[in-house]
């Protein structure tokens, strides 16, 4: 199988994070151009400096119509992150 928006991205997009041309590239950034290579349509959530963040996007995601917010719980860990 073949993903040529995530392949494209691995090779042409530059993951920085300090923003110093206003042309940074994030994993929020990274993640809604994949949803929107799978069809999400989803637009920028830019507020501040940067031009997508999780925040963001969870306040986007959170307001989409028939969207279950009722308080849930994630998986469980697999132990310490290395």
């Amino acid at each position: 199988m073949e993903f040529p928006q995530v392949e494209d991205d691995f090779e042409n997009k530059r993951y920085i994070l300090t923003n110093i041309n206003n042309n940074e590239y994030n994993c929020t950034d990274a993640a809604i151009s994949w949803m929107n290579a799978g069809g999400a349509n989803f637009s920028n959530t830019a507020m501040g400096l940067f031009k997508n963040t999780p925040g963001n996007l969870g306040q986007v995601l959170r307001a989409k119509s028939g969207v279950n917010t009722s308080p849930g719980s994630g998986i469980q860990g697999k132990g310490e992150c290395n």
